[in-house]
């Protein structure tokens, strides 16, 4: 081979290099340009000081909140800003009135990738030992669930149950034989619409949702009397040790008459069935609220357990909505889908205020 051909096979594999370099190198540097914050800037998350705060602007190391002019929708929450790279503080301002340094969080994609490396290290070398408490805490929960059954822990919870109810000016609004049932009846009143007893209405809230919107829900579900309507809240307010924040929250949706002050009347109270049962939420994958499932096919081995142990309660269908909408609307949308003859004798109720005169009666004033 001369040199001629080396030199001329040398020219040909340098223009193929840049070549490439052009085609693909030159296309990702310009997204990074065309990326600047995302690529050479900081973050710095700022809990908004009043909920109708928004970011302004950003110059160098300085934030500029400003109080928004119009009426104001949206709860405090967090407000991000974006400042140049090199910037470890920032000062925060409102309305031209410092409030505080922040630090500026970075993303460096290196850490990451360390991160991601070391985490599949340690989980080829992770084994996950055995309990050693397993036989002891089986026992325990055998023990626990023996103790729960007694007559004796039945007796005190009943009793428990009275005085709170004494307290809150709730009386027992179901008569006759669905008295005696738990939460969920197979017992059906054939004079009045209702669920069938392996049908089932679920209706999804939270204590941050607004006492009146919830309301909208309790009030009509009320008038219609049936067992098998249950409102679900996932936990108890501030915790279980606390559960006065949550029967004052029930209370206040409850409450027949919506003016009646609960601190110094006997507030009548309106006919729901409610419980809190986190497993419900994550049986049907609620993540927004409120939210309405109806199931049908409903079987339980065992009516005090809850029905978000899919080993204790199987079910042959559900349909699910989400969204603030009417309890007759919700109840249509589930006719229109299922066809259930019992749903639409509750519609038929809710439509002629069948109910009225019942739900005035049912509750002390």
């Amino acid at each position: 081979m001369n040199t001629y051909t080396m030199y001329m096979r040398e020219r040909t594999r340098k223009r193929t290099l840049r070549h490439l370099l052009l085609k693909y190198l030159l296309p990702v540097v310009a997204v990074f340009l065309a990326l600047p914050f995302f690529c050479l800037s900081g973050t710095v998350s700022i809990v908004a000081p009043c909920p109708c705060a928004k970011l302004d602007r950003v110059e160098d190391d300085r934030i500029y909140l400003k109080v928004a002019e119009d009426v104001c929708a949206h709860g405090s929450g967090l407000i991000n800003a974006q400042v140049k790279d090199g910037i470890n503080e920032a000062s925060v301002y409102l309305d031209g009135v410092f409030l505080k340094r922040q630090k500026v969080d970075t993303f460096d994609m290196d850490d990451v990738l360390r991160f991601k490396a070391k985490a599949g290290q340690e989980e080829k070398a992770l084994e996950v030992p055995a309990n050693i408490h397993r036989e002891k805490a089986e026992s325990l929960a055998k023990d626990a669930d023996t103790y729960y059954r007694s007559g004796e822990f039945q007796a005190k919870l009943k009793e428990e149950t009275a005085k709170l109810r004494k307290r809150l000016g709730v009386e027992e609004y179901l008569i006759g034989r669905e008295k005696e049932t738990p939460y969920y009846s197979d017992y059906r009143d054939r004079s009045k619409p209702s669920l069938a007893g392996d049908e089932r209405i679920y209706i999804f809230i939270s204590s941050s949702m607004p006492v009146h919107t919830v309301r909208n829900y309790t009030v009509p579900a009320g008038s219609l009397m049936d067992r098998n309507i249950v409102f679900v809240m996932r936990g108890f307010i501030n915790g279980a040790k606390y559960i006065m924040p949550t029967m004052s929250y029930l209370a206040q949706v409850m409450k027949k008459h919506e003016a009646c002050d609960l601190s110094t009347d006997k507030c009548g109270m309106l006919g729901v069935n409610v419980m809190v049962d986190p497993l419900l939420f994550a049986k049907y994958g609620i993540e927004r609220v409120p939210s309405f499932v109806y199931a049908r096919g409903v079987k339980v081995t065992d009516a005090e357990m809850s029905e978000g142990l899919d080993e204790n309660a199987s079910v042959s269908g559900y349909y699910k909505l989400s969204g603030d909408a009417g309890l007759d609307h919700i109840l249509k949308r589930f006719h229109e889908e299922t066809g259930s003859a019992s749903i639409g004798g509750l519609l038929s109720a809710l439509g002629r205020g069948f109910y009225k005169e019942s739900t005035d009666g049912n509750t002390n004033d």
